[in-house]
Formats: structure tokens, C-alpha cells, sequence
């Protein structure tokens, strides 16, 4: 008796299979696309939606400007070079200020990039190829944007900004 109803059951779950094998082969017949959940909405304590972190932000905005950067200078700054092309700071990274201005940042090669490690004047080449091409004035005031204390809200503000340009131009 157990078997007749598992074997009906089986047969059952067999045809639903195969009505929804279908149900997708006259969906793709179609080209119409598959009816999607709508997107949950992640809150938080209290109901509030919850925010992207921070470091996800930052990661993004980075990525697009990098991408932004090697596509509009398509070869190394000091040297020349079209390989292993990265996008360098002026001004370090950690300056935050100015971590996402596109005239702080230049299409480096990563021997050229990552050579100040270990060469300690290399940096000044860097320096000085930028005050020869754009000025002292330029240098000095980026230097003095640098210096400039930001909240962390002003920094989730200038990422979802870049993020919003640059990722407009990927597109």
C-alpha cells in the first residue's frame, strides 16, 4: 500500500518537473525574461535601511577611478611604458582629501608606482615631473587640500559621487 502511494507521489513530482521544463522552454522561445522577486530591502536595528559599508565604498570608488585613470592616460607618466598600468598618487592614498582627485592621480606602471619603497628619491621624480608640467602653484595647493581633517561621512559622500561618475562612464 506504501508503495502504490509513493510511487504515485513520485509520478506527481515527475510531471510538475516536467511542466516547469516547459514553462521555461516557451519562456526562452519568447525571449521574455523570467519574472524576478522583487529586491528585499536590508534594515537594521529600529527598522532603518542599512547602509553599504564604508570599506565596500571606498574599494568601488577606487576601482572606478583606477579604470578612469589608465583609460584617459594610456601609458606611464615617468617612463613611458604601455604594461602593468596602475593608477598612481601624487599624494598618497591615506590623504584622503585627495585620494579621489583626478589631479592627484596619474597612469603609472607598476615599477614606477611601487619603486619609492625601496628607492627613497624616487618619489621626488614624481614630484618634480608633476610641478614641471602643471606648476608649483598646483603642487602646493593639493599639498595644502591634503592636510584637511574629513569625517567619515564626508568620505561616504565622495565615494557615492565617484562611484556615480566614473560609473556612468564604464557603462
Amino acid at each position: 500500500m506504501d508503495n502504490i502511494k509513493f510511487g504515485k507521489l513520485k509520478e506527481k513530482a515527475l510531471e510538475y518537473r516536467q511542466r516547469a521544463i516547459k514553462r521555461q522552454l516557451e519562456r526562452l522561445k519568447t525571449s521574455v525574461p523570467a519574472p524576478r522577486r522583487p529586491v528585499k530591502v536590508k534594515r537594521g536595528k529600529m527598522g532603518r535601511v542599512k547602509q553599504i559599508p564604508l570599506k565596500k565604498l571606498v574599494k568601488k570608488a577606487d576601482t572606478l577611478l583606477s579604470l578612469f585613470i589608465r583609460a584617459r592616460d594610456k601609458r606611464c607618466a615617468l617612463c613611458g611604458s604601455t604594461s602593468n598600468l596602475t593608477n598612481g598618487h601624487l599624494i598618497k592614498r591615506g590623504k584622503k582629501p585627495v585620494r579621489w582627485d583626478e589631479s592627484n592621480c596619474f597612469c603609472l606602471c607598476s615599477t614606477c608606482n611601487f619603486r619609492d619603497k625601496v628607492d627613497t628619491n624616487y618619489h621626488g621624480k614624481y614630484v618634480a615631473w608633476f610641478i614641471e608640467r602643471y606648476g608649483v602653484e598646483k603642487y602646493k595647493a593639493l599639498e595644502k587640500l591634503s592636510e584637511v581633517k574629513v569625517p567619515s561621512i564626508w568620505i561616504r559622500e565622495k565615494c557615492l559621487q565617484v562611484i556615480e561618475k566614473y560609473g556612468k562612464l564604464q557603462s
